[in-house]
């Protein structure tokens, strides 16, 4: 049982630290937002990155539902 949690635990951390790159990426990309937004934007990339099991779905089922809209 101690194995299972120490790999669940693992692989919590190898996504979170794969979406934290990505969503890097496209924070680093956006160079109109002002230093007000930027302090925000930090704040929900690290909240976002943290808890993204459930960030992840729910964001994925509202680009399915823009989607099925179109």
């Amino acid at each position: 049982m101690k194995g299972l949690i120490i790999i669940v635990v693992f692989f919590y951390f190898l996504i979170a630290q794969r979406l934290f790159k990505v969503w890097l990426k496209f924070f680093h990309r956006d160079t109109s937002m002002s230093p007000g937004e930027k302090q925000l934007s930090w704040v929900v990339l690290i909240v976002g990155t943290l808890l993204w099991p459930i960030v992840l779905p729910n964001a994925y089922l509202a680009l399915l539902e823009k989607k099925l809209e179109s």
